[in-house]
């Protein structure tokens, strides 16, 4: 098998992504269990790396990837795990003795005679130690020791390593494992037929040995010990066999042989064997899991309508800025885009919501300035201006110092920092033709930015605005749609919301009036609502002097009439 039959035997979700390096596979750190996806492995070299480096920071080769799962670990040749011949075990030759000085330590673990009598227990020559014997197919394969007089365990030398009293459990869809064979006993005397794992937690070869076997049971339930080493063993031989199919019984004991000395009831035993507890994928929820999640949106307007845009025009139309969104916005060159989310970012700033801009058009001094101009709503601006816009908002508004392009890594890196130390919820980007990508294919890069942005707001429950023009060879006299922003078609598809800004001239204007019409300075269109799935115009007047807009509501606008464009 590849190496791609290889994750997918281990039962773990992963996606495809090509970097740099060459084609891996992206997925939660199989060690350090992280819920971010910050684990890759190299789908043609099995070289790994774990980036969550503040919880282990792993790397390694396949050899080192496979050892994690408790496997022999085989080599990657063109791509494809390559079998070594299949290893031959060795019968046992010693021959159990008939239990006696062995019978009093069994009583002392609290089994009976009977039970004994059907795992044929036997001991050793010296009656030093217990034997338990391993039948496949009504052969004995393997032995397993257990000294009387020290916790002392060994199996028989080359021993083939299959499932303790595999023979008693073929029948059914349903198999129990337990982690030792004394736990196993025990349970044959609550009436539970069960396997037990061969050697001790940390030697998982008999999943590989017994794939056959267990492959044929629909659910798979583990009574493991309750410690952490029995923790551990479960979540690695869950990935293995399936979190799909497979259960764990917690019991009020360590194990199940210590419930049987301390005399728990067959009926308490009972309701946690029938209560067991699945394995739920990381992804798949019922609906009633988010019963207290929906609750707190009913409860929390703002979570459900967002941000107030102050726009009343345009919180009409989507409600609000939301977290965890991503915004596009287009529109036709000089239609006033960076200066209309100028007045977006201070309308949030007065409701002391912290916004980083990423002004990468305009350098931050002169952003500053032209902000201080809409704050104020003057043309001319002094000290004194400029203290008091500052003394206001200064404190929520932070600033991306780079002007001119930017690499995609360098950006994302100063958003992470940003959302982590400062707490900031709204940031904004102007624009994307500014910034570069290591993918000689830009369309492909584009896309895997808008997903890093999607991975961005959704982690840290904020809300990212993206300036993205119109594609090439498109009139500055028309209106973009959503169909017409320039770049991969991701960048609308993944948006929560896009919209359209555009700005009448004269001669379009001049035309209006002569048909009895009014056209605005501008229009801001919405052309995308996720949310709510709205759609609508919002008409503005651009003041020149404080380079603000004033909404309108006069009827006599009309709303971009096709023969504009004609």
């Amino acid at each position: 098998m590849d190496l791609r039959e290889y994750l997918n035997n281990k039962g773990l979700n992963w996606r495809e992504v090509r970097r740099p390096s060459g084609i891996n596979a992206i997925m939660n750190c199989p060690k350090c269990d992280d819920t971010e996806k910050k684990f890759a492995i190299n789908l043609e070299t099995g070289a790994f790396k774990c980036l969550h480096e503040n919880k282990c920071g792993i790397s390694g080769s396949f050899y080192d990837f496979q050892k994690l799962f408790g496997d022999i670990p085989r080599p990657l040749h063109n791509d494809h795990v390559s079998h070594v011949a299949q290893q031959k075990y060795d019968k046992p030759t010693s021959k159990p003795r008939k239990l006696t000085a062995g019978t009093k330590y069994l009583h002392e673990r609290g089994f009976k005679d009977e039970i004994i009598k059907k795992f044929h227990l036997g001991e050793t020559a010296d009656g030093k130690a217990i034997m338990y014997p391993f039948y496949k197919d009504g052969v004995v394969v393997n032995i397993k020791y257990r000294s009387i007089t020290e916790k002392k365990f060994w199996n028989e030398k080359n021993g083939e390593p299959v499932l303790f009293n595999r023979d008693n459990c073929k029948d059914g869809d349903t198999l129990y494992i337990v982690e030792g064979q004394d736990d196993c006993i025990a349970l044959a005397h609550y009436g539970i037929e069960c396997v037990s794992i061969p050697s001790g937690t940390g030697d998982n070869r008999w999943i590989e040995h017994e794939w056959n076997y267990l492959q044929s049971f629909k659910t798979i339930i583990m009574i493991f010990d309750n410690d952490k080493a029995g923790d551990e063993s479960v979540k690695q031989i869950v990935l293995r066999l399936g979190k799909w199919r497979c259960y764990r019984v917690i019991l009020p004991e360590k194990d199940a042989n210590d419930c049987l000395k301390k005399g728990i009831s067959i009926e308490t035993i009972t309701q946690c064997i029938l209560n067991p507890v699945d394995f739920k994928h990381d992804h798949v929820k019922n609906a009633r899991d988010y019963y207290q999640d929906v609750k707190d949106d009913i409860d929390n307007p703002i979570r459900q309508y967002g941000i107030k845009t102050g726009i009343a025009g345009l919180d009409k139309i989507i409600r609000g800025w939301r977290m965890k969104e991503l915004s596009i916005w287009t529109g036709n060159n000089g239609s006033g885009k960076t200066t209309l989310l100028n007045v977006i970012i201070i309308e949030l700033l007065k409701q002391q919501e912290k916004c980083l801009s990423a002004s990468l058009e305009m350098p931050p001094k002169t952003y500053i300035r032209w902000a201080i101009r809409q704050f104020c709503g003057k043309e001319i601006i002094d000290e004194k201006d400029l203290k008091h816009t500052l003394d206001s908002i200064g404190q929520y508004w932070y600033l991306f110092d780079i002007v001119g392009t930017v690499s995609s890594e360098i950006l994302i890196d100063a958003f992470e920092f940003s959302a982590r130390k400062y707490g900031i919820k709204h940031f904004f980007i102007d624009s994307l033709m500014r910034i570069t990508f290591k993918e000689r294919d830009e369309l492909k890069a584009q896309k895997e930015f808008c997903e890093k942005l999607f991975d961005f707001h959704t982690e840290y429950n904020c809300h990212v605005h993206l300036v993205a023009h119109p594609r090439k060879g498109y009139k500055d006299t028309d209106q973009p749609d959503k169909v017409d922003v320039g770049g991969s078609g991701h960048i609308t598809n993944s948006a929560h919301n896009v919209f359209s800004f555009y700005r009448y001239n004269e001669e379009q204007k001049e035309k209006a009036t002569a048909k009895g019409f009014d056209l605005p300075d501008n229009i801001l269109s919405v052309k995308k609502n996720r949310e709510w799935g709205t759609e609508g115009d919002v008409k503005f007047t651009f003041m020149e002097t404080s380079k603000n807009f004033l909404e309108i509501k006069n009827e006599k606008h009309v709303n971009n009439p096709d023969w504009i464009h004609n």
